[in-house]
């Protein structure tokens, strides 16, 4: 039995006390096409083609 492997994508913003998440994307990495465009996006360094096929 395998363990399934997921991909994360997380938006972040610098505020006065520190960092923030604005925005998390977790896919499970199972062939679906939001999981590919997600991970595709990561690799290439596009992360705004990622967030907005997730939304």
């Amino acid at each position: 039995m395998s363990t399934p492997a997921f991909v994360n994508r997380w938006e972040f913003i610098r505020t006065g006390g520190g960092w923030k998440t604005t925005h998390r994307i977790n896919r499970q990495l199972d062939g679906s096409v939001e999981a590919r465009v997600l991970l595709t996006a990561a690799v290439n360094g596009t992360p705004g083609a990622a967030r907005e096929s997730s939304d």
